[in-house]
This record gives structure tokens, C-alpha cells and sequence, in this order.
């Protein structure tokens, strides 16, 4: 009896949702990407060795999206005696989409 009642309540509920879903605006995508144009980037704290077996502290990670769907990424990993890098990933891509 309890079951039967507690699978009623979830149907219901998934019933609700599915059509609360389908009744929302459609997102504007060609609003969304041109709010994704422009150079975004993060620094953290990452202590790890590269592949050469350099030891580093933090990473930088900075992509760069354009307006024409290209753009690139660049990480670099440093220790914290020095502002330079000890090891640098080229640029991994040129087409975003």
C-alpha cells in the first residue's frame, strides 16, 4: 500500500517537473555566445612534477574565445620561488566549435 502511494508521489512529481520544463522560454543561444567572446583565465594551487619530472605549485589555465567560433587555450605550471613558467603547454586547439 505504502509503495503504491510512494510510486503515485513520484510520478506525480516527475509529471510536474517534465511539464514545468516544457513551458520555459527557449534559451538564447546567440545571446550565450556572445557573452562567451573574450579571454578568461584561473590561477590555483596544483603541486604536482610535469612530465619532464619538474615539480610546480600552481597553474594558470587562459582561453581565448572569438567572435568566429576559434580561439585557443594556454596552461603553464610554476613553482613558487619564480614568476616563470617551468613548463608550458602550447596552445591546444584553434577551433572552438
Amino acid at each position: 500500500m505504502i509503495s503504491r502511494l510512494l510510486t503515485a508521489l513520484a510520478f506525480a512529481a516527475l509529471l510536474l517537473g517534465v511539464s514545468t520544463a516544457c513551458n520555459r522560454d527557449p534559451i538564447p543561444i546567440e545571446v550565450l555566445e556572445k557573452e562567451l567572446v573574450g579571454m578568461w583565465w584561473d590561477e590555483y594551487e596544483y603541486h604536482d612534477v610535469t612530465e619532464d619530472g619538474v615539480p610546480f605549485d600552481r597553474v594558470l589555465l587562459f582561453v581565448g574565445a572569438d567572435e568566429d567560433h576559434t580561439g585557443y587555450l594556454y596552461m603553464a605550471a610554476f613553482d613558487n620561488t619564480s614568476d616563470e613558467a617551468v613548463s608550458v603547454l602550447p596552445s591546444l586547439f584553434k577551433a572552438i566549435a
